[in-house]
């Protein structure tokens, strides 16, 4: 019984893939299988329905743990490593994703192309061509930090960091400089996520060196030129941060239109940070927050004291130059009880501070409606950013601390909505200035001679009698717009002061754009998602199939716009139209661009016919778009176009 059930097996095997072996086993089969599909190793003679099948086996979720097993097994037994050592140097294996070890092959050429200067056109496209691959989720990572290096370079390339004035300064950061900080934290971001120091260690070491030596220290070097010009700490251009309560607070919540406001202070959360999840919310389409960012001159000393402060309702500020602590009109503003006070007494007792995490455990129902019902102004500290960068043990790992935050962010303004809140703006005490590796030796400053130094920092110091030394700026109290007969000092450029116990790569206290450029943004919830993909149509399509592949384009035929036209992902395959057969291995494409000329959002596919559409031949078949949506097993049907399939008459000879 078993011997004939294995002989009818092995016949449908040779009769659907043309695999035959006199004595035929699994093993072999598989590594015939393999080899007909791969890009690398002896080339299989398989029938075309092998790319079908492993086509099929690799998209099943149920079977994809076994095709990875089988194909880690076979990258060992065929020594798929040696020979992608020893590929030459043309060798391209476009969209194989039969074994991982391509995957790690493409990730490595990658990076020695980007080391060698490869057009980004060049590598973005072969980033591209891996968007679909099987082992793209273990290898994500490390496309975004080499999508992310590329934008940097980039960037530099098109940069001009000169500053002109301390306006202009201002300008050039908040309208794009900003861009480079965030493109840096981006990349270390998703290296370290990755995990795989080795690989990307000369896409680690060059990202450094230009970020410290062609972003850093120009831009703070000349930016200081101007901050050491400086009589007092204020701008034409931007308002001061001690502003923030009266534009963004008091003024809207006078007007008749708004109930209540919901104000989120994320601690350290820097310009470009801020920049970078505001985006990220306009793009979401459905979650129904449309996001506006603005810029504030955070104050002197830019640190968490003074910066809660300045965000509070209240005429004068003042610094305790022994303690650190800040004071609005006399009364402490040190901690959420004491802000929670001076709120109070702005709205007559209807407005309220609370820290993140007691918000998200607040029950919508009894506790958050009786925040809603009894307050029309609700402060919400959230403090992660901050909490992992100040400190030594931990400060290497900010770059991960900003996307905890955004999730962070994410969940309060979920809350929020679940609140029926409709406006939010979410600001910061100060910025901060970082680098991934330690900080250079040349970049520690001596502390000032001095009647005495009361309070130090590593990028400020507080006391009296400060005599000037270069490359430090000193303010008085007065120039700080605080009150007190005390001065604070600053190291210009990177420079930091010793302090021990803290660390040195994440700090903030100083005059940098990073630090002082401090964000507001502004969020109102849209009432109607007025957003959709973007349409797709077949160009060049011929009325019948008479070969072994079928070749068409596929345009979009709008631009993708934030929120309002969105990416499409469809799957591509033929069917036979008598019993819905698969007849080819399915394409996927992502319709994605932004391009507003017509021919960049054209695209042509290739759909190889399997050998199973043989005995469809003089049949109709269905060409079949489907939409795959985020969290939905089944695609739904885009579009589908019937074609003939009519093999020429000279096909059903065989040579003689």
């Amino acid at each position: 019984g078993n011997a004939q059930l294995s002989r009818s097996f092995w016949k449908f095997v040779e009769e659907k893939f043309g695999y035959n072996n006199p004595e035929p086993k699994l093993s072999d089969f598989a590594v015939a299988l393999f080899n007909t599909v791969s890009s690398i190793g002896s080339k299989g003679s398989l029938k075309p329905h092998a790319r079908v099948f492993l086509s099929i086996w690799k998209d099943s979720l149920s079977n994809r743990e076994a095709f990875e097993a089988w194909s880690d097994h076979l990258s060992v037994v065929l020594r798929i490593e040696d020979q992608l050592n020893n590929a030459p140097a043309d060798f391209d294996p476009s969209g194989d994703d039969s074994y991982e070890l391509i995957e790690r092959f493409v990730l490595s050429r990658l990076v020695q192309g980007f080391a060698a200067g490869c057009s980004d056109e060049e590598l973005l496209a072969t980033i591209r061509s891996r968007s679909q691959s099987t082992w793209l989720g273990k290898h994500l990572h490390g496309y975004q930090a080499l999508e992310q290096a590329i934008s940097l370079r980039s960037l530099l390339e098109k940069a001009d960091l000169q500053i002109e004035s301390f306006d202009a300064g201002l300008a050039g950061y908040t309208n794009t400089w900003w861009r480079l900080d965030q493109a840096y934290r981006c990349c270390v971001f998703h290296a370290r996520t990755y995990q795989q120091p080795g690989l990307l260690k000369p896409l680690r070491d060059w990202l450094e060196n230009q970020y410290v030596n062609n972003v850093l220290l120009p831009l703070t070097n000349r930016w200081s030129d101007q901050v050491a010009r400086q009589a007092e700490w204020k701008s034409d251009l931007l308002p001061r941060q001690k502003e923030f309560h009266m534009r963004y607070v008091h003024a809207p919540l006078s007007s008749k239109g708004l109930k209540r406001l919901f104000v989120v202070i994320s601690d350290a959360l820097r310009y470009e940070a801020a920049r970078d999840f505001a985006d990220r919310l306009n793009c979401q389409a459905g979650k129904g927050w449309q996001a506006q960012v603005d810029a504030l001159l955070g104050c002197l000393p830019s640190y968490t004291q003074l910066g809660m402060a300045s965000l509070l309702p209240g005429v004068q500020l003042s610094l305790d130059p022994t303690s650190g602590s800040a004071l609005v009109d006399g009364q402490s503003a040190s901690g959420t009880d004491n802000r929670d006070k001076i709120l109070k007494a702005y709205a007559k007792g209807r407005a309220t501070a609370i820290v993140s995490e007691d918000f998200l455990n607040l029950p919508i129902n009894g506790e958050g409606q009786a925040l809603t019902r009894d307050n029309d102004l609700i402060v919400i500290y959230h403090n992660r950013i901050d909490r992992i960068g100040d400190k030594r043990e931990s400060e290497s790992e900010t770059c991960q601390a900003v996307e905890t935050a955004f999730d962070d962010l994410d969940q309060i303004l979920r809350k929020i909505a679940s609140l029926k809140g409709n406006q939010v703006v979410i600001t910061a005490d100060h910025g901060f200035l970082f680098q991934q590796e330690p900080v250079d030796a040349n970049d520690k400053a001596a502390l000032p001679l001095a009647d005495q130094l009361t309070y130090k920092n590593r990028r400020f110091a507080l006391g009296d009698g400060i005599e000037p030394m270069a490359g430090q700026k000193i303010f008085s109290a007065q120039a700080l717009g605080l009150r007190g007969s005390w001065s604070a000092v600053f190291p210009l450029g990177l420079d930091r002061f010793p302090r021990s116990g803290s660390g040195s790569r994440f700090v903030h206290g100083g005059t940098s754009l990073q630090e002082v450029v401090v964000p507001v943004i502004k969020l109102k919830r849209e009432r109607k998602d007025e957003s959709r993909p973007v349409d797709v149509e077949l160009l060049s399509l011929p009325a019948k199939i008479t070969g072994s592949r079928l070749t068409f384009s596929l345009f979009q035929t709008e631009p993708v716009v934030a929120k309002k036209r969105l990416p499409l992902l469809l799957r591509i395959a033929l069917y036979a139209k008598a019993d819905g057969a698969l007849l080819c291995a399915p394409a996927t494409e992502r319709f994605d661009s932004e391009a507003s000329e017509p021919r960049e959002r054209q695209r042509q596919v290739i759909l190889e016919l399997s050998n199973a559409s043989d005995r469809y031949d003089n049949q109709l078949l269905e060409l079949r778009l489907e939409e795959i949506l985020e969290g939905v097993a089944t695609p739904n049907t885009y579009k589908s176009v019937e074609l003939k399939l009519q093999r020429p008459f000279g096909s059903d000879f065989e040579d003689f």
